[in-house]
C-alpha cells in the first residue's frame, strides 16, 4: 500500500472499529442499494416526468447518470483499475459481497452527488432536502460498507458536481432541437 493511501486505510479502519454496529449495518445495506445503478435518481426522474413543469428537471437528472455512468464506469474505472479496499488492507472487512468493477471513483457516489445536487437546486426544499440527504447518506455507506476508499468518494464527488452542471447546460439545448 502506498504513502497516500496509509492515511485512507486507517480512516476505514477507524470507521470499522468506531461505527459499525449490526442494527446501523442493515440499514446502510439498504441506503447503498438505492444507488445500485442510480435506481433511486432514475425512478425519483420518472415521477417528475409526470409534472409538466419539472420534465426539465428530469431530463437534466437522467443525463447526468447517464453522463456519470459514462466517465465513470466505462472510462475512468477501467483506465485507473484502482482494487478494492478490502482487497488492500488488512483487517478491513467488506459488508458487501465482492464488487465486480474498480473501486476508483465511486459510481454510487457520482450518480447520487449530481441527482442530489440538481434536485436540491431545483426542487423546493420541502423535497431538495430529502434528495440532498438521501445522496449523502448513499455516498457515506461506501466508505462504510468499505467497497471504496474516501478518495473515491472525492472523485465521485467532483465528477458528480461536473455532471451535473453538464448536464444542466447540455440538457436544455437538446431539448429545444428534440
Amino acid at each position: 500500500m502506498t504513502a497516500y493511501m496509509e492515511w485512507e486505510a486507517q480512516f476505514l479502519l477507524w470507521m470499522q472499529e468506531r461505527l459499525r454496529k449490526d442494527r446501523l449495518t442493515k440499514w446502510v445495506r439498504r441506503i447503498t442499494q438505492l444507488g445500485n445503478g442510480g435506481l433511486i435518481w432514475l425512478s425519483i426522474a420518472c415521477l417528475l416526468f409526470a409534472i409538466r413543469s419539472q420534465r426539465t428537471l428530469a431530463a437534466t437528472v437522467i443525463a447526468a447518470q447517464l453522463l456519470g455512468a459514462l466517465v465513470t464506469n466505462l472510462f475512468i474505472k477501467n483506465t485507473v483499475k484502482r482494487r478494492r479496499p478490502y482487497e488492500i488492507i488488512a483487517g478491513l472487512e467488506a459488508l458487501l459481497p465482492p464488487q465486480k468493477d474498480w473501486s476508483f471513483p465511486s459510481g454510487h457516489t457520482t450518480s447520487s452527488v449530481s441527482a442530489g445536487l440538481l434536485l436540491f437546486f431545483h426542487l423546493p426544499l420541502l423535497f431538495g432536502i430529502p434528495c440532498l440527504s438521501i445522496a449523502l447518506c448513499i455516498v457515506w455507506s461506501r466508505m462504510y460498507l468499505a467497497v471504496h476508499f474516501p478518495t473515491d468518494i472525492l472523485g465521485g464527488v467532483c465528477i458528480g458536481g461536473f455532471c451535473a452542471m453538464m448536464a444542466e447546460y447540455i440538457t436544455p439545448m437538446l431539448l429545444v432541437h428534440a
